[in-house]
């Protein structure tokens, strides 16, 4: 079978799951992403197509991966398709299609971790500056 985009996501989508729950996998995942890919679906990636994976720092609010460097300075459309910012609600709604039954144990983390780090954020700004 061919490898699409569609099939690399699902893919993906079923190697974040098995990753939740079965340590040796998620070790293996880490450490060869290629043989973990190779052991939970049979095949084999396209030759040279490589895959990192990285795992969740909790010392951190959110992950980031940087885009390619262009070179150059961006023109005005792509400027515009970018300056939006993040949009938390759409990053929780692709998110959300992803995790499947693992929807609200995630998202309980997530909501828990979101709501500390601003009630910490708030009590901090709101502090008198000595």
């Amino acid at each position: 079978m061919e490898w699409t985009k569609q099939k690399l996501e699902g893919v993906c989508v079923e190697l974040q799951k098995k990753a939740m729950v079965d340590e040796a996998f998620r070790k293996e995942l880490l450490a060869d992403s290629a043989k973990a890919i190779e052991m939970l679906t049979g095949e084999k990636l396209p030759e040279g197509f490589r895959l990192k994976v990285i795992e969740n720092d909790p010392a951190y609010t959110a992950t980031m991966v940087l885009p390619n460097l262009l070179g150059r300075e961006l023109t005005d459309e792509e400027s515009d398709a970018i300056s939006g910012g993040i949009s938390f609600s759409g990053l929780f709604s692709k998110a959300k299609s992803f995790l499947g039954s693992h929807e609200d144990e995630m998202f309980g983390a997530v909501k828990s971790a979101v709501s500390s780090w601003l009630s910490d954020k708030d009590s901090h700004l709101n502090k008198p500056v000595k």
